[in-house]
């Protein structure tokens, strides 16, 4: 099924280029998102970065598209909706309120014991964390944000540090937590634990 659609600015001021788009194997771009889909090629870019689909497994991973330095913000972010409860892709703001990332594309950010970035969600903002080079993922701690997945996970990343088993920030060791980097309410948790 082929549809030809027309060049749109959206309200970031850059163009939707959809010409010829095979519905089927190539998602359509999110809304209100600065996006482009490339025809056929199943690769979703933004300014910054890429959405990049394995064709073998279907996992998704955000590849950056510039190069950043520590401390660089390398693309602000916000939420419309806010859920009680996790869910596999939200990201933990407070006790009972996990967040729906927009841009969505974000949640293709996949999990590294080693990260090059920390969603800091008190700035709403992605900073770099270490030197990234165009091609590179981009990935964060997951235990970062998240203080008891409801998605415990192996992590296959195959840094050095990696923990195996992902379950969030409560589970960390004192050791382990010194090493990381956290958002304010998982650094409020990690306190009020450490007091008990």
């Amino acid at each position: 099924m082929h549809v030809l659609l027309k060049k749109r600015k959206t309200k970031f001021n850059a163009q939707i280029i959809q010409p010829n788009l095979e519905l089927k194997k190539i998602p359509l771009p999110m809304r209100n998102t600065p996006i482009k889909i490339v025809p056929r090629t199943g690769i979703a870019e933004f300014d910054f970065a890429e959405v990049k689909t394995n064709s073998e497994t279907g996992q998704r991973s955000l590849v950056s598209s510039k190069s950043f330095q520590p401390g660089a913000v390398i693309i602000h972010f916000s939420w419309e909706t806010v859920h009680l409860n996790p869910m596999i892709f939200t990201v933990q703001i407070a006790d009972q309120k996990h967040i729906d990332l927009i841009p969505e594309e974000l949640q293709c950010m996949n999990h590294n014991c080693n990260p090059n970035c920390l969603l800091d969600t008190e700035g709403k903002k992605l900073i770099c964390l270490k030197t990234i080079q165009p091609g590179e993922e981009l990935n964060f701690f997951y235990p970062s944000t998240e203080w008891d997945m409801s998605n415990v996970f192996s992590c296959n990343c195959g840094s050095e540090n990696c923990l195996k088993t992902i379950r969030g920030a409560k589970y960390l060791s004192e050791p382990q937590m010194k090493q990381y980097q956290f958002t304010g309410f998982i650094r409020e948790k990690i306190k009020l634990q450490s007091n008990q």
